[in-house]
């Protein structure tokens, strides 16, 4: 798999955790702390998925 391609999932996954909140928060689908718990969980297999396969913020200097 490329490089884009994961740096790809990890992202959307992060983004899904924030749409976990909004759902849970605007759209009362289930309750605001159940959105929050599963985001965290997402954002924390974000954090593992990147560290797996090697993927670094960019320097900005």
């Amino acid at each position: 798999m490329s490089r884009n391609a994961k740096v790809a999932i990890v992202r959307m996954l992060g983004g899904l955790g924030v749409i976990m909140i909004l759902l849970g928060a605007l759209a009362h689908v289930y309750a605001t702390t159940t959105g929050v718990i599963i985001a965290i969980a997402l954002w924390i297999a974000c954090g593992i998925l990147s560290r797996y396969w090697g993927l670094k913020k960019k320097e900005t200097a």
